[in-house]
């Protein structure tokens, strides 16, 4: 009896190991792979800096006011990635997958104008939370898009989405810039040929099917070489490169800045 009972232990503390280590295995994979990074650097940051200049800010504002737009992502404190000390969903429902009320309270921030680097801080935490309004509008703060994987983080995952972003973008924007800066924002005469070529391109994505096709990335930067023009470098090569090597001190750093 005494052989069984010690048999019976042994049974229940194995089982107890593996499912102990089962849910390591899950968590651990959960931080190491990268789903939920909403539109990610080429829409958060490059798109952004892009729009923002376009309304009427300064390139070195439409930096900040990109650098922030993107640090929500890479900043563990706001990143919507799970961690071993927390799941995120917290950082998720702030950041990410926001409702009316946290969005109103950004929004206040941002229009707050209080603090020429502040301002433009707060006004990229905004812009990300409310682009994401967008690219998580089927998903929720408890688990992410993570069912989805990488696909809601691409422009072409669903255009129509991608196209009114954009106008809800440039609009903010603007009416910000009209507010803080105490001046008119640029015509939108500009803006309107702009939508129309992302129209035209997302037309094209349903055209071709948005799932399974391998050449969205293609067609995603001829769009943005049409965009960018002459500063296609400017946004995706330097900038991009300078806001690397600010994430990397940040890093470094254990992101002291705010």
């Amino acid at each position: 009896m005494r052989r069984r009972d010690e048999s019976m232990i042994q049974w229940v503390f194995t089982i107890r190991r593996a499912t102990l280590s089962s849910a390591l295995v899950l968590v651990l994979s959960l931080v190491a792979v990268r789903p939920v990074k909403s539109y990610e650097l080429p829409v958060h940051f490059t798109f952004t800096m892009y729009l923002a200049e376009l309304a009427g800010f300064t390139e070195a504002e439409a930096f900040e006011i990109a650098r922030y737009d993107q640090a929500i992502d890479d900043n563990p404190a706001t990143s919507p990635m799970p961690q071993i000390s927390s799941f995120g969903v917290e950082r998720r429902s702030a950041y990410h997958f926001i409702n009316n009320t946290r969005g109103n309270a950004l929004r206040a921030d941002a229009f707050a104008c209080v603090g020429a680097v502040g301002w433009l801080r707060r006004t990229g935490i905004y812009l990300h939370a409310q682009e994401d309004l967008f690219s998580h509008r089927t998903f929720g703060a408890t688990a992410g898009h993570l069912t989805a994987g990488h696909s809601p983080d691409k422009p072409w995952y669903e255009p129509g989405a991608f196209v009114e972003m954009t106008n809800a973008k440039f609009q903010a924007l603007s009416s910000l810039k009209a507010a803080c800066r105490r001046r008119a924002p640029l015509t939108n005469v500009r803006f309107s040929d702009v939508t129309s070529v992302i129209e035209a391109w997302a037309q094209q994505e349903y055209a071709v099917g948005t799932v399974g096709d391998d050449h969205g990335p293609e067609r995603w930067e001829a769009l943005t070489r049409r965009l960018y023009g002459s500063r296609l470098s400017a946004y995706t090569v330097y900038s991009t490169k300078t806001y690397q090597e600010w994430e990397a001190l940040q890093e470094r750093n254990s992101w002291n800045e705010p």
